[in-house]
């Protein structure tokens, strides 16, 4: 009686382990990534001089994942519309060019793309006739989009 209830309790300790460990393994290679986006956005110099000639709206992106994302392109959405507005920002936090098409995040890593207000407000007023919510969104190699909450902008 006692060996069978000690092999029982072996077979269920044995069989969480199993499902343990099939867990871990699907979670090792896994992409996520957090958007928030920062609004009215100023540069700041290397010599601390605050440059607010020009507000930037920011996009941060934040990989919380265990895999590196490689971010293909950003821009924003309207809601209700199934099209995709890609924007290229004005300058990116990791120094590189903007204009070169991947900005790679290790995990526990974050970057952001700034955009010129003003200009990425005209071209959302351009494509937004209705007044409807903005999403900002950035896209990785794989094809999947990463999308921020929405925000309604004004269009005064």
């Amino acid at each position: 009686m006692v060996s069978a209830i000690s092999t029982s309790v072996g077979a269920v300790a044995t069989t969480g382990a199993c499902i343990i460990a099939l867990w871990q393994t699907r979670l090792a290679n896994k992409k996520e990534a957090r958007v928030t986006v920062l609004e009215d956005s100023v540069f700041v110099d290397s010599c601390g001089e605050i440059q607010d000639d020009i507000v930037y709206i920011g996009l941060c992106i934040t990989n919380i994942g265990n895999k590196a994302v490689i971010v293909k392109n950003a821009g924003f959405s309207i809601s209700g519309d199934k099209l995709y507005y890609s924007v290229i920002p004005h300058f990116c936090s990791d120094g590189n060019n903007v204009a070169f098409s991947e900005h790679v995040v290790a995990p526990e890593q974050s970057i952001a793309f700034f955009f010129a207000k003003e200009r990425l407000l005209e071209q959302v007023k351009e494509k937004n006739k209705k007044g409807r919510k903005v999403s900002f969104f950035f896209s990785d190699t794989s094809g999947k989009k990463y999308s921020a909450k929405s925000l309604r902008i004004e269009l005064l």
